[in-house]
């Protein structure tokens, strides 16, 4: 899937979608009321009608670059190879936590190996197979 200038949306079912975010053209996962609850950079997703699961590039782990001209920002944070994983069970209540900044069901971020024991506990049968975003 290729993204050009206009503004993108995928719907994923039960009112989420992966909607194009800030001036990166980021996509993020929102809700209905199109509250970002993933954002960053989304490299790949998968959905259900139980999960959606994502691997996600974070900015926001570059704070110490982001003083950076646009143009070399964008270079090292391509550099990066840093992936974690979110997964937003769908049959859940979504709900947000005022205390500890959480949505009751999304979890993660999970680096590779965790994320394989969150599915074991999710007792998800079967591996995801994502589908990639292209840019």
């Amino acid at each position: 899937m290729t993204f050009g200038c206009q503004e993108q949306s995928i719907d994923l079912g039960k009112g989420y979608k992966l909607n194009e975010l800030g001036s990166f053209h980021d996509l993020g996962v929102t809700n209905y009321n199109k509250d970002v609850l993933i954002k960053g950079q989304i490299l790949e997703y998968y959905f259900d009608s139980t999960f959606i699961i994502v691997i996600q590039k974070p900015r926001d782990s570059f704070i110490s670059i982001k003083h950076l001209p646009y143009n070399e920002y964008t270079k090292e944070f391509e550099k990066n190879k840093l992936q974690l994983y979110w997964i937003v069970e769908k049959r859940k209540k979504l709900v947000f936590d005022t205390l500890t900044h959480k949505y009751s069901n999304i979890v993660g971020p999970f680096k590779d190996n965790d994320y394989q024991s969150k599915l074991k506990e999710l007792k998800v049968s079967r591996l995801p197979v994502f589908k990639k975003l292209s840019r």
